[in-house]
């Protein structure tokens, strides 16, 4: 079992590791200009999205019962991708590139919470869907 630090590390290891490759992803990383600190950078670097990466981690933190610095909800998460005019193929490929990087932990004790973020991917996917196709 994970103490709370080692998951708030997983998370913070996830989440990296995913932006890193979806903010420069030939499909998706368009959208990621959008939000970016330097948004003219041909290719971007995993430092021109600091204030994203501390909402996002804190949002993952939250969604699993973590202690976080900054609190979201689904209406706030749903009213940050208004604007972004999301394609479904664009969805798909975000959960395709967010699933790859999950399965990349082989460790035991990840597993639990793996599991879990699959699910709530799955949820989450499922009302970006009801809400922008």
């Amino acid at each position: 079992m994970l103490s709370e630090k080692e998951k708030k590390q997983y998370i913070d290891e996830v989440v990296e590791s995913f932006y890193t490759k979806a903010i420069n992803d030939i499909f998706i990383g368009y959208q990621f200009k959008k939000i970016s600190d330097k948004p003219d950078n041909l290719n971007q670097v995993l430092s021109d999205f600091n204030p994203h990466l501390l909402r996002i981690k804190n949002f993952w933190y939250q969604q699993f019962s973590l202690p976080t610095e900054i609190e979201t909800s689904e209406r706030t998460l749903f009213h940050a991708h208004d604007k972004l005019n999301i394609r479904r193929g664009e969805l798909g490929r975000w959960i395709t590139l967010f699933k790859e990087e999950l399965s990349l932990s082989t460790h035991k004790e990840t597993q639990d919470i793996k599991n879990k973020w699959l699910h709530k991917i799955e949820k989450f996917e499922k009302a970006f869907i009801k809400r922008y196709f």
